[in-house]
Parts: C-alpha cells; structure tokens; sequence
C-alpha cells in the first residue's frame, strides 16, 4: 500500500492504520506504521482473493482532530505477480523488436522495389537498344535486297555482257592470290582477242558483317586490285581497253544470309560489248594509284605478250 500525507496534518500525524476487508466484506483487522511512513507491505493474502483496503492518520493526542479515511482500492493478488511482469517486460522488448524487424524489412522492400526498378530501367534500355539494333538489320535487309536487284539489271548498260569470270577472296582481304582467282585472270585476258576498245569492269563485293563504310572500302579495293592484275596480265594491249573499278559494298546471298560465304566475298571481271554507255548510278573508285602489285598479291602474272612482241 502507497499514501501521501495531507499538507495540514504533516505535523500530527503519529502514525498510519490501514483497514483490510475480504470480498465477503468482512474487516479482518487494523494494523499500524510509523508516523514517517508512506507504504506498507501486506502479507499472508490468498491468491485469487478480492480484498479491500483504505488508510488513515492516527493524530497526536491533544490535537482536537480526527483523519478521515482514504478511498478505498480493491486488489487481486496473483502468485509469481514479479514473473508476469518480467513476462510483460520480455513481451513489450519482443514486439519493440519484431518492429524493428518490421522496419529493417520495409527497407529492404524498397531497396529490392529500387533494384527491381533499376532492371526494369536496364531492360527497356536493352529492349530500345536490341529495337535499334534490330532497325539496322532491317535496314541492311533493305539495302541486301537493292544490291541484288540492281545485280539483276545489266551492269554494262546495255551494251551486253560480252565475258565474265569470277575472283573469291579471303575474309577482310583484298590480295588476288587466293585459290585459282591468278588461272582466272589469265584465261580471261589471253581469250579477250579482239575484244580491244571494250569496257572491263571489275565489280567488288563484300560480305554483310562489319560496319557498312568499312565493308564498301573493303569491296572498292578487291575492284581495285583485280582490274590493277588483270592490267598487268595484258602488258602493252591493256591501253586498248577502258578499266572501271565498281564498289557494290555489302551484298547478303540468298542461300547465305550471314553473309559469310565465298559468293560474298568476290569480284566480278565482266567484259562489256558493243558501245552504249556504262550505267552511270554504279559506285566508281576510278584509281588504282594508291595500290601495287605487291600489295594487291599479283606480283606472279607475267605480261601476256612474248619476248619477241616486247623487243619488236
């Protein structure tokens, strides 16, 4: 039990009685403190009891005053009251933690709401990306199928194809001396006979992978360096004819669109006849200067014309 000392009787009081009554509200006795108390301790109760309590001031003798009861507070003592509290206390830290576990859960809620923010974010940006790449191709396609189609028209613009032949190269190379492309060029010039005024076009192709300037340099020095061979192979009686160097650039075949094929990688020698005009939409590199022999890998012609006509 707990009290508090009225202010006008601090000074009077001799000492403290409480009254205890049982939930039957029978009194069970009176019992004293100290003057200078302020709490007592209640022993012998029955736990699952109702009782009752209220306190008074016994007064100095003298005084000519009486203290009034206090209030009266009803209790239920219960056993192991110390351990349901302890029990609380356990409890009360336990949902303290569980939201603190609650709370780091939120955090992390939204930093994985973040990363799962941050894919998406990466994902349209590769999606937008494969778009674009995905537009080139398309592009590519496109321009795979002017190529072949302009491929179809007659290059010698209407003069009529005359003679041909075909040169392969390398992946990414422009050197002639590959497979039987030198046997080519010299059948195809020691049979020009009197062809001597006509048009010879070489027409360079290139495969479809790679970046499109790159791929038409590549296909314009092919063209470049079969014409620079095919000069040679004929010696003096090349001045009898008119050279034109063609870059078609890429070009996709229909039975390889990877563009990885020999049919991808190739010039076409074509001979043009009669004397209408060149198609004048064809790309033209129209010099040779800044190639050799050497470096175009057709040092091993030999001029077609004997010893006999070169001392004559």
């Amino acid at each position: 039990l707990t009290w508090s000392v009225p202010s006008d009787q601090l000074r009077l009081v001799e000492q403290w009685e409480y009254e205890q009554s049982d939930s039957r509200g029978g009194t069970t006795g009176r019992y004293s403190t100290g003057s200078a108390a302020t709490s007592y301790l209640v022993a012998g109760l029955t736990n699952g009891e109702t009782y009752s309590f209220r306190v008074r001031a016994i007064l100095q003798v003298g005084t000519g005053k009486v203290a009034s009861w206090s209030n009266t507070v009803s209790v239920v003592p219960m056993q192991g009251g110390g351990d349901v509290l302890e029990r609380m206390e356990r409890h009360q830290h336990g949902m303290e933690r569980h939201q603190w576990s609650m709370a780091r859960q939120q955090e992390e809620m939204a930093r994985e709401q973040g990363r799962i923010a941050d894919s998406a974010s990466a994902v349209a940006a590769l999606m937008s990306e494969n778009d674009e790449a995905f537009r080139r191709l398309a592009n590519r396609g496109i321009r795979a199928l002017e190529t072949l189609a302009g491929s179809s028209r007659d290059i010698c613009g209407g003069r009529g194809v005359a003679k041909e032949t075909s040169l392969y190269f390398e992946n990414k190379s422009f050197k002639v001396n590959h497979g039987g492309n030198l046997d080519n060029i010299q059948s195809f010039a020691d049979n020009l006979n009197a062809q001597e005024g006509k048009l010879i076009l070489t027409v360079g192709y290139a495969t479809a992978i790679g970046e499109d300037a790159y791929n038409l340099q590549l296909s314009d020095r092919r063209a470049a360096c079969a014409s620079l061979c095919i000069r040679k192979r004929l010696g003096g009686r090349s001045e009898n004819f008119e050279f034109r160097e063609v870059a078609k650039g890429e070009i996709v075949m229909s039975q390889d669109l990877s563009g990885t094929s020999s049919d991808s990688r190739r010039v076409d020698v074509i001979l043009c006849g009669g004397d209408e005009s060149v198609d004048s939409g064809a790309e033209h590199s129209g010099e040779v200067s800044d190639l050799t022999a050497d470096v175009c890998g057709c040092e091993t012609i030999s001029s077609g014309e004997s010893e006999v006509e070169e001392e004559v």
